[in-house]
């Protein structure tokens, strides 16, 4: 018998992937050259957020320093979502399933 289940919430619950890219194309536009990041083309994909902030950086797509873009950026991903964050297909049914079977969810 399942007694608990842990998910990944990215990609499983939601999917914040576009709302991250949404955030960095804002970040660039406001401490960068938004028309240098549209030549890169995504090679983003599975890296880290200080790999990819650090490639702009030295590629001088994005101006400034690394800690400070880090915190500007998760400060537009958090206002983006509580504007366009939604549920992965399914997902909130799983979730009201297991409610009510009284599984623990982490």
């Amino acid at each position: 018998m399942i007694k608990v289940v842990i998910f990944d919430i990215d990609g499983l619950l939601i999917n914040s992937e576009p709302l991250w890219n949404k955030a960095l194309i804002e970040l660039i536009k406001k401490h960068g050259n938004i028309n240098k990041y549209a030549d890169t083309g995504h090679k983003f994909l599975g890296m880290k957020q200080e790999e990819e902030l650090q490639y702009l950086l030295d590629n001088e797509i994005l101006f400034g320093d690394l800690k400070s873009l880090a915190d500007k950026r998760l400060d537009l991903v958090i206002e983006i979502m509580g504007k366009d964050l939604k549920m992965m297909p399914g997902a909130i049914e799983l979730l009201e399933k297991l409610k009510k079977k009284n599984i623990t969810m982490a």
